[in-house]
């Protein structure tokens, strides 16, 4: 177990506060990454079928960068927060990390595109996964 004092029960309710909100944040966060890793696999499913449902905005290249900008914004706000202010450990941001760099790999490599986006988005999963872990051994005494 860790543990991380507040100087004031002011800063500490504060922070509890915060932590609630990032809680829904890096549920979010997750959540678009798996909606990326489920786009990015079933894609080359459906391209055929697309534009029959009504769905070709799927395949646009504007709507891919987009999920994987908030991707991007979202993971390294919740991760770098909890981070820095509250288990020190960097393990979740080198993890998300890794998995962006996977999934740019990937747009640059065309023939495993498909395989290295998936994989990617898994991995950021598994970030916000560790990062949840980590957070749940930290806890605040009220100082």
């Amino acid at each position: 177990m860790h543990y991380r004092c507040k100087k004031t029960n002011f800063v500490v309710l504060i922070f509890k506060c915060m932590q609630k909100t990032d809680s829904y944040l890096a549920k979010l966060g997750a959540g678009l990454s798996l909606a990326c890793a489920i786009h990015c696999a079933t894609l080359p499913l459906f391209v055929t079928f697309l534009p029959l449902m009504g769905a070709s905005f799927l395949e646009n290249p504007i709507f891919e960068l987009g999920l994987m900008g908030a991707s991007v914004l979202l993971a390294l706000y919740v991760l770098g927060r909890d981070y820095q202010y509250l288990h020190k450990k960097n393990t979740a941001l080198l993890l998300a990390l890794s998995g962006f760099g996977v999934i740019v790999l990937g747009h640059w490599w065309h023939e495993v595109e498909t395989l290295f986006a998936v994989l990617g988005g898994l991995v950021l999963v598994g970030a916000y996964w560790v990062n949840w872990r980590l957070s749940r051994q930290v806890k605040m005494c009220k100082c």
